[in-house]
């Protein structure tokens, strides 16, 4: 009865401070704090259904199997060498302004195990030369096909972090901010 005496004072306490805090503001900015609040409320007390997939279920009768082909030969190395260095995408951003733009919102942790000048780009970008010469950090596989997991990095994974069914054209006017 104390445990339910202390968090009924704890919440009167907390609703006099929001009181006092929703007084000192215009009507707008009011009207949408306490809109916001009844939206969480109702999404917190809404109810949680159970998930329609049992995890425990036997999947093999919705599964497809691939028949193996045959594998075209070639180098391993340096095909792994051309995935971490190569430059298959030939347009980026300026190499000197990586940095200031990506490099920023993406983690440089080396989790390719890159040596050189690339060390210090994020995975999912190649540090390469476009065809005018200049450095540049372009887009590479792992943007897509790399990921964590229980947060160890698995090389080839398919990323679940990334949603790539997202219109990216409505980025694009603030493309012309970094130029």
């Amino acid at each position: 009865m104390k445990d339910a005496y202390n968090l009924l004072e704890v919440s009167i306490f907390r609703l006099n401070s929001l009181t006092k805090l929703l007084n000192g503001m215009d009507a707008r900015l009011k009207t949408t704090y306490i809109g916001l609040g009844i939206v969480f409320l109702v999404m917190a007390c809404a109810e949680n259904k159970e998930p329609t997939v049992n995890p425990y279920e036997d999947v093999r009768e919705y599964l497809t199997t691939i028949e193996a082909t045959t594998q075209r030969s070639g180098d391993a190395a340096q095909g792994k060498n051309y995935l971490l260095y190569g430059d298959y995408v030939d347009s980026g951003v300026p190499a000197g302004m990586y940095g200031t733009t990506f490099g920023l919102m993406t983690s440089s942790e080396n989790l390719l195990e890159r040596t050189g000048p690339s060390t210090d780009i994020n995975y999912s970008f190649n540090l390469t030369k476009a065809p005018n010469g200049e450095d540049i950090v372009a887009p590479n596989c792992m943007q897509c096909h790399s990921g964590k997991v229980d947060g160890e990095f698995v090389f080839g994974l398919g990323n679940i972090d990334f949603d790539a069914t997202i219109n990216q054209g409505e980025a694009a006017p603030f493309l012309d901010l970094l130029v």
